[in-house]
């Protein structure tokens, strides 16, 4: 993972760059993390068991990392990709 660096110079539009750096950083990890159902802790997108309890886990969007819900769902609802 790559983190921004302290120094960048502010955008145009008021916000530096490493800020929007960190924001669009957030945001791909939270894409590529889902939650257990049963325990509630956290796994990683591709991730099929709970590392914690052993609850199976979502199935997740190779394309946009969304969690795929219905088991026997061969496209994401989300983005159309193809999953598994």
């Amino acid at each position: 993972m790559m983190l921004a660096k302290h120094t960048a110079k502010p955008a145009a539009n008021g916000r530096s760059n490493a800020a929007a750096q960190s924001w669009i950083t957030l945001r791909r990890v939270a894409q590529q993390t889902v939650h257990c159902a049963n325990c509630a802790a956290v796994g990683f997108a591709g991730e099929r068991f709970c590392v914690c309890c052993g609850a199976q886990l979502p199935r997740t969007c190779r394309r946009c990392g969304a969690a795929i819900r219905h088991q026997i769902a061969n496209y994401c609802p989300h983005c159309g990709g193809r999953v598994g």
